[in-house]
Order: structure tokens, then sequence, then C-alpha cells
């Protein structure tokens, strides 16, 4: 008979060549219920009889220990019992352990609770608290539930010296992975709990009651505050006579618990924490305070000229206060990713709002209208633009630092009815522009597009809706021509991404250098790449057309649906069909798609053949698959379901056939034939192949039935 303290080089070598680390947790559940070697095959036989999934691949699916339970007709709490109040081990899921619980709010426990079994609606967990089942009911305690990803939670009680020993053992028992790293030190450390900070965010709440400055001063940091417990993450355990000092400085409110953390990490939090210690609510709170004051004393400290200083004194603190907000509605859109940030001016408030990933949401907390002049005149300040002028459009930029990392945002003020709006562009640096390969832009285009900018000459079209994407591609195209063997001109409006070795000019339709007066002296300047950034008029048009067939490679954009609509499209800025034909060689179109949330994404059936009909989804788009994604909303994403965006991309590449049809000024429905009987995915069928991969919702794809619906037949 197997005992439990075996290790694997106990086992026969034939035994070690049959199991892997996985399978040993089978072979030390088998030894603590009695299981013979010679009975464990034929049991492990009939636990995975007609499956062909790995060990890892069905305990994801089932629990292990239900499994032994199922198989053996035995009760779950006896079996958990004899594991681990017997034998002194607990047979973990390992599914279980490579979850972080940093993921969610979990609140750092005071009793260890091991997770043991994991089944598609339950998990079960070891814990010497006497009626842990009610205390998991409690609404602290839900967060667990999250965390697994399952609707009920069930505990099994044990001795508190037999789970200590548990935790004591553990990496004895197991040989744990880097992905169980968190676990290994939590055990290493004597069962003390181990965070990982790098995946925590600071939180203004907790910081309120244990400050950067504690933080800095005692080298701990907050990642929970409970009724009367505060949680602090330590890279060493603090010293009972600084762990009575702390708990003296928040005058008791708090009893304090431990967690190890990393000392970087640690250190990476509290310059976070310091970085953000001026929060935004609390600044307007500041200057609400301070704008109470002076409606009711400016009078009298204006007349007593002794009391002038103190007036003075607190109006520089209010400019202060007004830069603190400023700068740290800045940092959090910086770290969100955001591409614009506005700030929006009404009767009796302030709007704060950022763009991520297309969406705009709007800043927590309630700011007073009293505040939005200050803080727009503040955009104005840094910006150099003039503050007195409140009613006439200004565009301005202006750089940030964060760290070691600048930032620079383009700003433009206008007057709506209700007051005052400035909207800030965060502008990317060159070591931001990705390569195509990394956009994802399929390889046979990029082998097509690197052809045309190592050729003499030809036209190269981006189509696609405003805010598609259209000026991240082009930057990455023009990073991948060589700069010094070429010359590359661009005119934009704006200028959003400086390139090295490229000759940028800033144009303006409004203002006195348009296009149409850039593309008539380009070839005086004797370029090899041009890139105009969108094709706007008659002049524009018949530029590229004269650029793109004497000798020079074109790159501009074009307001489309589809690629098909290119050619037909110029012809209307009144360029002549064979110019057209000769000219584009290759006409790209691209969209945006939401990918789904990779925290909350859940599986849902896939839609029946007639409702897949009545959304103009093809079924042999699905290959066969049986199910889809959605998300379900959660706090990582901000309840949207979605976290990111990624392209997908349709070409029309102007061989023989389809020059004669642009010379024929075939319509737009004859390329979209043309495109199908080569094999060209539609954007929507792209689209829903995303959703069979889990990548984004059936929904999503869903927005892009109607993309072909524009094409014209003239």
């Amino acid at each position: 008979m197997m005992t439990v303290g075996f290790s694997k080089p106990e086992l026969s070598s034939a035994w070690q060549a049959s199991f892997d680390l996985n399978c040993f947790l089978h072979l030390q559940v088998a030894g603590a219920l009695g299981i013979t070697e010679k009975d464990l095959r034929p049991l492990l036989a009939r636990i995975f009889a007609g499956e062909a999934e790995n060990p890892m691949t069905i305990w994801q699916q089932d629990s292990l220990i239900e499994r032994y339970s199922n198989t053996l007709d035995l009760d779950l709490s006896a079996i958990f019992t004899n594991l681990i109040r017997d034998y002194g081990l607990t047979p973990f899921d390992p599914t279980l352990l490579r979850f972080s619980p940093n993921a969610v709010k979990i609140p750092p426990l005071a009793v260890p609770l091991l997770p043991i079994a994991h089944t598609s609606d339950t998990v079960t967990i070891a814990s010497y608290v006497p009626n842990l089942d009610l205390l998991l009911q409690e609404r602290e305690f839900q967060a667990l539930n999250r965390f697994w990803g399952v609707p009920q939670l069930t505990s099994v009680w044990c001795e508190p010296e037999h789970l200590r020993l548990v935790l004591n053992r553990l990496t004895e028992n197991f040989e744990l992975g880097p992905c169980n790293i968190e676990l290994t030190r939590r055990i290493s450390n004597g069962g003390t709990s181990w965070i990982n900070l790098d995946e925590v965010s600071p939180s203004e709440k907790v910081n309120h009651w244990f400050s950067p400055t504690l933080q800095r001063r005692y080298l701990a940091c907050p990642v929970y505050c409970g009724r009367r417990r505060l949680t602090l993450a330590v890279a060493k355990l603090l010293a009972p006579n600084v762990k009575a000092e702390i708990e003296g400085t928040l005058r008791h409110r708090f009893t304090i618990q431990q967690m190890l953390a990393d000392a970087d990490a640690l250190e990476r939090f509290i310059t976070t924490s310091e970085t953000r210690a001026i929060s935004a609510s609390g600044i307007l709170r500041t200057l609400t305070d301070t704008a109470q004051g002076n409606e009711k004393n400016e009078r009298l400290e204006v007349i007593h000229a002794d009391s002038l200083q103190s007036f003075n004194q607190r109006h520089r603190n209010d400019e202060q206060a007004v830069i603190k907000f400023v700068h740290s509605i800045l940092y959090k859109g910086v770290e969100l990713g955001a591409s614009d940030i506005m700030f929006q001016e009404f009767p009796h408030r302030l709007r704060v709002r950022y763009k991520v990933d297309g969406d705009w949401f709007d800043e927590e907390g309630d700011f007073p209208g009293h505040v939005a002049k200050q803080v727009i005149s503040r955009i104005k300040v840094i910006s150099g633009l003039e503050i007195q002028y409140v009613r006439l459009p200004q565009d301005g930029t202006f750089p940030i630092k964060i760290g070691d990392q600048r930032y620079d945002f383009r700003v433009n003020t206008s007057y709506q009815a209700q007051g005052e709006q400035a909207v800030l562009r965060l502008q990317r640096d060159a070591r931001s522009v990705k390569s195509l390969a990394e956009l994802g832009v399929p390889a046979n285009y990029i082998d097509v597009i690197n052809d045309l900018m190592e050729s003499d000459h030809g036209l190269l079209i981006l189509c696609g809706p405003t805010g598609s994407g259209k000026t991240t591609t082009i930057y990455s195209i023009l990073r991948s021509i060589d700069s010094i063997k070429n010359n590359v001109l661009t005119a934009e409006s704006p200028i959003e991404v400086s390139l090295e070795n490229v000759s940028q000019t800033q144009v303006d339709d409004d203002g006195p250098y348009t296009y149409a007066m850039w593309a008539r002296g380009i070839l005086r300047q004797a370029p090899d790449v041009v890139m105009m950034g969108e094709i706007r008029d008659e002049e524009s048009v018949e530029a590229l057309m004269r650029l793109s067939s004497s000798g020079h490679r074109a790159i501009s954009t074009l307001h489309t649906n589809t690629v098909c609509e290119v050619p037909n499209r110029l012809c209307l800025f009144r360029a002549q069909p064979f110019m057209v034909a000769d000219s584009l060689k290759l006409a790209i179109s691209q969209r945006l798609i939401k990918k789904l949330c990779p925290r909350c994404a859940i599986d849902e059936s896939v839609p029946s053949e007639e409702r897949l009909v009545r959304l103009g989804i093809n079924p042999e788009w699905l290959a066969g698959a049986t199910s889809v994604r959605r998300g379900r909303n959660c706090d990582f994403c901000r309840k949207t379901g979605v976290s990111g965006r990624k392209p997908i991309f349709e070409a029309l590449i102007v061989d023989d056939e389809v020059k004669i049809a642009i010379q024929e000024r075939a319509p737009a429905l004859q390329l979209q034939r043309i495109l199908e009987r080569r094999g060209e995915a539609s954007l929507f069928e792209k689209a829903v192949r995303e959703a069979v991969a889990g990548i984004i919702s059936l929904e999503e794809a869903c927005k892009f039935r109607d993309v072909s619906s524009g094409l014209v037949t003239a």
C-alpha cells in the first residue's frame, strides 16, 4: 500500500513515466484513501473512461475529488476529513490555485481558507472556522464567488493543527510551478499570506486611512480596510512595537493584519500612491471650501489691509489645488490609456470625461460649476492659449512628465451653449508606433504593401469611418519605409506622431496653408514617398494621380464603407477611370472591433440556424462551433463587458482583372463579386470568425452586417 508521505523518487520508473505532476496528485489521493498501486490503474481508467482530454483539461471541467467520490460511492465530506484530518494533506485542485485573488477585491483573511474542490457551480473550502457556511453568505465574502466564478461556496471543517500541517508540508508534497509562486511564498513563510502588489491599484478610500506619508515612513501599503481591520502589505513582517505604533497613530480604529509582498513591488505601489496623493475629489473639496470661505470673507479681507496677505495666500493655495486637480486627471487619463480627455463647463457643474477604446465615460465625483473656469483657464495657460478668448476656438499643445516618460497633449477649446469646453488628445510617441504585423495586418496584405513601397510608383488608399484606425496604420506603413534612402514627405492635419527622418508638414483647410497648396509645390521637393492625410477635393485627387503615375509612391485616406467603393469615389472627384486604374495599386478598408473582457466573458450557445440566417450570418462561417462568448460586465471592464480593441481588414488588390473593371467604371457590387471569387472574406465574415474564436461577441460582429449596404451602382 502506498503511503501519504512519499515523493516522486519513491515511485517506480514506469509510474514516473506514466504520471506527470498533476497525475501525482491522484497518487496522493489514492494513498490517503488506502488504494493500492495494483488497484489504481483500473480506478483511473474508470474515472477517465472514454475521455480524450488530459487530466488538467478534465479537472477544469470537474473536481478531482468529486470523481473519486462518484466512482467509489463515498461521501465527499468523509473524503475531506480522511485526507486532511488523518493524513495531514489536501489534494489541491490546480485550477483553483492559478487565479490571482488580487483580480477582485477579496478581503485578506485572518484565517486560511483552502480551496479543495472545484465543480462547475461550486467551490469547496476547508477551514477551521465553525459554521463557515453562514459566514460565506455575508456580503463581504461574495467576492470569493466572483473570484472563482461560481454561484455557490461550501465549506468543510478541519482542526487547526491539521490545517497548519497542510500549509507547512504542502511544498514538500507538491512540486509547485511558477504559476503558483504566490502560494509557494505564503507557505514558505509559515502560512503568512502573500500578495502580488503589481496586480493591485492604490485605493483612494484605503489611502484615506493610511496615507502615502505613513506608507513611506513604515514601508507598508494598505490593501484592504474593513470595519475594524486594516491589512498592510510589507516586505518584512513588522516588529511588535512598530505594529503597536501604527495602531496608535490610527487611534486604535483598526487592528493591523499583515501580508508579505515583494520589496520592489512595494516601492512601486508607494510611489504610485504618492503620485496620486492629491485625488480629484479631494482637490475639489478644497476648492469648494476655499470658494465658500472667499464668498463670506472676501469683502472683510479687502477692507482690512492687515488681512490682505492672508487673502492672497488663500488664492495661491486655491491655484495650487487647481494645478494638482488638472494633473491628477491627466495622470488618470494616461493610466487608463485614454485617447482623449474632455472638460465640459455647465452652469452648476464641471464634467470630466475619458475616451477609452472608443467609448466615453465620466470621471466619478460631483465637481461644482465654479471650478470649471479655473480648470479650463489652467489648461489654456499650459497650452499657450489666450485666457480672455472664451468664445473663439483655440488650438495648442503642452507636455507633461510622469516618472521618466514624457506625454504630449494636443488641446482644442471651444464654446458651447452651456459654457466653455476643452478636449485634450494624448499624442503618441514614435516609439509607440507598432509594426504592421503587430497591428494584426494579414501577412499577404503586408507583402503587397511592402512590394508597393519598394516599387517605382503607385497609390495606396486606406478607407473607413473616422476612428477606425486609419492613421495608426499609415504611421506603421511610414515606419516600415527606409527613410534614409527615400525622401518621405507628409501633409497632416494635425501631425499626431513625429517620425524621425520624415518631413512632416501640418496643413489646415481653414487656414492659410491647405492640402491643395501643399500638393501644388510638392514635386519641387523631390519626394519618393508622399503621404496626404486625407483626400478632400478634386485638386488633391489630381495631385495624387499625377504623383503616383510619375514615379512616386503615394498614400492617403478616403471615407468610404468598403474598398470596392474607392475607385468610383475617386472618379467622383473627376479623376479619369484610366488614371485611377493605372495609379491605384491597393485599397485597404479597416474597422476596430471591441474585444471581450478576459475576466468576465462567458460561453453561450450559438443561435439557431434560422436566427443566424436572419442576422445575415452564413452558418459555414461558424466552422461547426456550438458556442460563442459574451461579456458579463465586471469592475475591470467598467461594466462594459469589453476591454481593448483590434483591427480587422479587407483589401482590394488591383490586378489586371480589377484594372479592367475600373477602366469600365464597374459598380462597386461588381468589384465585390470579384473579391468573393478570389476567396476574400468580407469585414462581416471576418468579424463573425473573430466571434467564433472567442475574441469578440457575436453581437459586436453583427454591427458590421450592413457594412456593404452602401455599395454604389453608379
